[in-house]
């Protein structure tokens, strides 16, 4: 007997935007999907049912961040899915961290975040099939050394690996082992002090979000803390960072130790080979985020832009003048004088043409925006 999705063990999915997140949840559930919004925020939740080998399980889809620093409602719920917080969803018993195999740097930040959560994890290391061409070869046993967890790597696109992914997915439900990543043990042992001290109450695993409070200064998590548990709670935190950070921001620190680490790790697990491809690619980004080169191309592609968008829509933009008028002229033409001549000539067709007659320029605009998004253009020029 088939059971019901919110008796199955919680898997969840979580990565940075752009890495492929969505396709192997997609490849994971099928069409058993729903989506419904978190409470209280009008955030999307993407849920489904999934088969794995041999039994089945609700994969959960966070939406994609960089990091579990929060600073708003909408950007705490990966914290609230990992600690079992949200109403209606169980506390998840394994979760599947996505990342793109060819920027290991950027992704392993919120990967080791989420590692330090303490729950069973696995790596799916995505976009595998595009390593040669990138030049970049990667050593996937060393990685899960390093990490403490397993790593799969897979290509969600093409389906490849994703059996290998699933075994695994199981073998952390059967045999639940809990990630263990400890970057900095002051930090860790002020953190245990902090849920030994406020957290007594057993219903909810609220370690990450104490670590979150006292890292992310002025944060969504440390204002949620602190309306928990009063002010002397926000006593309680500055006086930890003072005598951790010794007049340094903790989040800085945090960063400092974690891009550390992660170097290391790819120093050992990541080897890179130039290809022509890469060549290019690395001049152009040399081009386009260079202090003054970089800013005149951006003056000068948005200078294009708008131009583009007045000069090219002109003529589009006069043909569609002159379509209103043939057929007010015509409709006037048939029908003669009269109020019902007024409201179709003055009303519906000059209405609709004072309405269309911007839609030349806007699909001009979304056209560039859309070129300079995909070509990665915008993240440079940011």
């Amino acid at each position: 007997m088939s059971k019901d999705e919110h008796e199955l063990p919680v898997i969840v999915t979580i990565g940075n935007p752009n890495t492929g997140k969505s396709t192997l949840f997609n490849a994971l559930t099928g069409l058993n999907q729903k989506v419904s919004n978190y409470p209280g925020v009008t955030v999307e939740q993407v849920s489904g049912r999934a088969a794995l080998l041999t039994c089945e399980a609700r994969v959960v889809d966070v939406p994609g961040t960089y990091s579990l620093a929060a600073s708003s409602p909408d950007e705490i719920i990966a914290v609230d899915v990992l600690s079992g917080e949200v109403p209606g969803l169980d506390k998840p018993r394994a979760v599947v961290i996505v990342v793109d195999a060819t920027n290991l740097r950027r992704n392993l930040y919120l990967a080791t975040q989420v590692i330090e959560a303490g729950l069973p994890a696995v790596i799916a290391l995505n976009m595998t099939d595009r390593l040669e061409a990138e030049g970049i070869a990667i050593d996937e046993q060393v990685l899960a050394r390093q990490l403490g967890v397993p790593v799969v790597p897979i290509a969600a696109a093409s389906g490849l690996g994703l059996d290998d992914l699933r075994a695994a997915i199981e073998n952390l439900l059967e045999h639940p082992q809990p990630a263990a990543l400890q970057l900095d043990k002051n930090l860790d042992a002020a953190i245990a002090s902090l849920v030994s001290r406020y957290e007594n109450d057993g219903t909810h695993d609220r370690r990450l979000e104490i670590r979150r409070a006292l890292i992310d200064k002025g944060g969504h998590a440390e204002a949620r803390f602190v309306t928990r548990h009063g002010e002397t709670a926000r006593a309680a935190l500055e006086s930890i960072r003072a005598e951790i950070g010794a007049g340094r921001d903790l989040a800085t620190l945090e960063a400092r130790d974690r891009y550390s680490f992660i170097q290391t790790v790819l120093g050992d697990a990541e080897t890179r080979t130039a290809t022509s491809g890469k060549r290019w690619l690395d001049i152009a980004d040399r081009l386009l985020n260079h202090p003054l080169l970089g800013t005149g191309i951006f003056v000068l592609t948005m200078a294009v832009v708008f131009q583009a968008v007045f000069a090219w829509a002109g003529p589009l933009v006069d043909a569609i003048d002159y379509l209103t008028g043939v057929l007010a002229g015509s409709a006037r033409a048939s029908l003669g004088e009269g109020l019902l001549t007024d409201f179709l000539t003055d009303g519906v067709i000059a209405g609709v043409g004072s309405v269309v007659v911007f839609l030349p320029q806007i699909l001009i605009l979304f056209a560039f925006i859309i070129l300079l998004e995909d070509s990665g253009y915008m993240a440079r020029a940011a």
